[in-house]
């Protein structure tokens, strides 16, 4: 009842509640039963020229049918599937956002003609209308035969997020941020034979700092330390203890012009815990031998131990591979920063501190 009468408001300078009841009534049974009253409601208003709107932060599962207006952001491809009567059906599974949240929007059957012809496709602005169900990944809208969906010629600014808002699994992440470290493009093998391309980048703004995983084509990307870039379309899992942010397919990273403030976060020692990610300073207070070992690739890789006091305590270091090259220009005495080393329980039963491919350490003495 709430939903029909939020769509009356739009209404009642045009009709009395009784006869858009009637209307509602009528529009059931033009359907032969098969919508139910929120989505009458909206086609009797679309009957007025008028499309009651929400936004994507209030599509709730409660309110059964929604009509809104996003951006699309993500967008599969069209899936083919035989339903219980032998007949075929097809799907595409959108992203669709707005300046205050994202939501997936499922259309199916004559709506993926749209997609084929590329009249959705990232970066249009689409009218939706359909009904709301709780998913497997959380509240979607599906759109059939009793919605609808439109290309509309307007501009929608989508939600952009702070970095201490972004959590695991997030289908969609917009992000603004300061590159505080970078590393070059590494090249790896797939399964299938073909050579990927990946780059991390560690951003900051005034909530957090995140990395930022790079993959394929946007390696390309001409970025520095302190330039800021502005993240579109990215995805957010859980890596290592930490939150990443991912670029795939879909997803845009390009420079910008805005002033992005972060200041480092620095852990004293002894408040390091367990599987956490870390920036510590301090000085080398120990050094150890440079082991090689022979990897699961064949290839040789490289470890060492040094250890690493402040004025609250003293821990072991574990570099690996490139860093331990650090060795060559520090001694002890040395002031290092760490970036992102990750903390685990070592052979001795105590934290260590591990920097691999995702961590850093630096002179400061340099």
């Amino acid at each position: 009842m709430d939903d029909i009468v939020a769509v009356y408001k739009e209404l009642e300078d045009q009709l009395s509640f009784k006869e858009f009841k009637a209307m509602i009534e009528e529009k059931i049974d033009m359907m032969g039963g098969l919508c139910d009253e929120g989505t009458a409601a909206i086609m009797v208003a679309h009957d007025y020229g008028v499309s009651p709107q929400t936004k994507i932060c209030d599509i709730k599962p409660e309110k059964i049918n929604a009509c809104f207006v996003g951006k699309v952001t993500q967008s599969s491809d069209i899936n083919e599937f035989v339903r219980d009567d032998e007949t075929v059906g097809r799907v595409a599974n959108l992203t669709l956002s707005d300046e205050t949240g994202s939501i997936k929007v499922a259309i199916w059957d004559e709506y993926t003609d749209l997609v084929k012809t590329g009249d959705i496709k990232i970066g249009n602005t689409l009218k939706v209308s359909g009904y709301i169900k709780e998913g497997y990944s959380g509240t979607e809208v599906n759109v059939g035969k009793n919605g609808g969906i439109e290309p509309i010629d307007q501009e929608i600014e989508v939600k952009r997020h702070k970095i201490g808002e972004i959590s695991p699994d997030m289908s969609v992440v917009n992000v603004i941020g300061k590159i505080i470290d970078l590393s070059d493009i590494r090249t790896f093998q797939r399964k299938d034979e073909t050579e990927g391309k990946v780059k991390n980048l560690v951003i900051g703004d005034e909530t957090g700092r995140i990395r930022v995983v790079v993959w394929g084509d946007m390696t390309a990307i001409e970025v520095e330390l302190g330039s800021v870039v502005d993240i579109s379309n990215g995805y957010s899992k859980e890596s290592y203890g930490s939150v990443e942010v991912h670029l795939g397919r879909g997803s845009l990273i390009r420079l910008s012009d805005e002033d992005v403030e972060y200041r480092e976060e620095i852990t004293p020692i002894d408040c390091i815990g367990l599987d956490g990610v870390y920036n510590i300073v301090g000085n080398i207070t120990g050094l150890d031998t440079i082991r090689e070992f022979v990897k699961k690739d064949d290839s040789v890789g490289r470890v060492t131990n040094i250890f690493v006091s402040d004025k609250t305590g003293r821990i072991k270091v574990v570099l690996w591979d490139e860093h331990v090259s650090l060795l060559e220009e520090a001694d002890i005495g040395s002031s290092v920063k760490i970036t992102d080393g990750y903390s685990k329980i070592g052979r001795s039963d105590e934290i260590e501190i591990n920097i691999g491919w995702r961590g850093r350490i630096t002179l400061m003495d340099k």
